[in-house]
């Protein structure tokens, strides 16, 4: 009888640490036949092992081992999180055994032998202990939410759980020394001392992946700052391959230029080569614009306007690049202001296209700020420029509209106090003059 109501409490405790660690990893509690087959066998075995001496004392530690594999076999989480879970699981469940404990001894006045030998006495605990812990751990998930709600932490942020989890331990081992100090005798043949241990222990493992994470967290930094010097020199390379290209095509071209010339000479045609000299090879100055980048320090940005003006030209629209010293700082992040840029190259692009005069112009004037003025030719000189940023809205195609919008959004969210963009249009040209303020 008395094995067959352990083991029914121990299933109760396996379950309820179930319960808890679900609300800890944000699972949801299900009850199904495979778990309940799986924590009746665990609380069985647990029984069977804890009646033999040598086990007796170490208790604690089996019923870690045990949690550790119920919840390796249920979540199938990464090996690290789910000793994490189980400390706080473990954890919390002393802490609420601390609770009932100080209820019997001390308001009811109970003794160590009745808690031990009444059955009543020792299921009803086991009860008490079962409930504090789903009050905790919901009370312990309100409070996380409102802490995050507050402080704006991720919800991968393990930091202040582990905080948490050390504060509970130091709780716990001070609840214990308190309980030794006031019921010496029960505690000499308990399990006192392996929970001591363990809870140092848990010291220990917390520290531990605290410091683990901020390996973590320093390593993922540098993986990112490694990337992104990666895609600048993936976007630089790229722009430099377009260059390659547009110089081959340019000698090329230039060869075909030098065989007509000279078929203008050779019939002294001086009117066809003045005429054929004015349309064709003035036009090629477009290509001398990008040597005017060397101005702009930031290989990011110089990859991304080489390759923009490249594509420019390859639709044969004029490109006028001004920059008017050197630009070193760009006072906000590089990758944001590539974004910013694109886009409006981009939409320059998709309206000088559809223009008589195709012309787009690039100019950046840095004295303590930075200027930046993008105009290109357009058709119409009725846009809405209140609308245009507006999420959908587009005055040609879908892509102006959306682009614009996330312009919006980077400045107002992430740079409101030192970014000032105007947007006109003027004699034909739209225009996009971008203030950045140093900081």
């Amino acid at each position: 009888m008395d094995m067959l109501i352990n083991t029914f409490l121990l299933f109760l405790n396996f379950y309820t640490d179930l319960y808890v660690s679900c609300k800890l990893l944000d699972f949801q509690f299900k009850i199904t036949i495979n778990n309940t087959f799986l924590v009746l066998f665990l609380a069985i075995l647990h029984n069977i092992l804890s009646k033999f001496n040598n086990l007796y004392h170490f208790k604690i530690v089996l019923t870690f081992i045990f949690l550790v594999l119920l919840l390796k076999k249920v979540f199938n989480k990464d090996f690290f999180l789910t000793i994490e879970t189980c400390f706080f699981t473990l954890i919390l469940m002393i802490l609420s055994e601390q609770l009932i404990t100080i209820i019997f001894f001390n308001l009811l006045n109970l003794n160590s032998h009745n808690v031990s030998n009444i059955i009543t006495f020792r299921f009803l605990a086991n009860i008490l202990i079962i409930f504090n812990n789903i009050i905790l751990i919901n009370l312990h998930c309100v409070l996380w939410k409102y802490i995050k709600k507050i402080l704006f932490i991720k919800n991968n942020s393990h930091i202040i759980k582990i905080f948490f989890i050390i504060i509970l331990t130091f709780m716990i081992i001070t609840s214990y020394l308190i309980a030794y100090e006031y019921f010496d005798n029960y505690f000499k043949d308990r399990i006192f001392f392996p929970i001591l241990i363990l809870c140092i222990f848990s010291i220990y493992i917390a520290l531990s992946f605290l410091y683990t994470n901020y390996l973590f967290n320093e390593n993922l930094i540098m993986l990112k700052i490694k990337e992104k010097k990666y895609n600048q020199l993936k976007l630089y390379s790229q722009s430099i391959e377009n260059l390659i290209d547009d110089i081959s095509n340019f000698k090329h071209d230039y060869n075909n230029m030098i065989f007509m010339m000279n078929g203008f000479l050779e019939n002294n045609d001086y009117h066809s080569l003045k005429e054929y000299f004015h349309k064709n090879i003035f036009s090629e100055d477009n290509y001398y614009d990008i040597s005017k980048l060397k101005k702009i320090k930031n290989s990011g940005i110089k990859g991304l306007l080489s390759a923009k003006i490249s594509e420019i030209l390859k639709n044969n629209i004029k490109v006028n690049v001004e920059i008017f010293s050197n630009i070193d700082q760009i006072y906000i992040s590089e990758f944001d202001l590539c974004r910013i840029l694109g886009i409006f190259l981009d939409n320059a692009l998709e309206s000088a296209i559809a223009t008589q005069e195709k012309f787009i112009s690039i100019s950046f004037i840095k004295d303590d700020d930075l200027n930046i003025v993008i105009l290109n030719s357009c058709t119409n000189n009725n846009i809405n420029i209140n609308s245009i940023f507006k999420k959908g809205y587009s005055s040609k195609g879908n892509n102006r509209g959306i682009g614009l919008f996330n312009v919006c959004s980077i400045l107002n969210e992430k740079y409101p106090n030192n970014t000032i963009l105007n947007t006109y249009i003027k004699d034909n040209l739209f225009i996009q003059d971008l203030h950045i303020r140093a900081k």
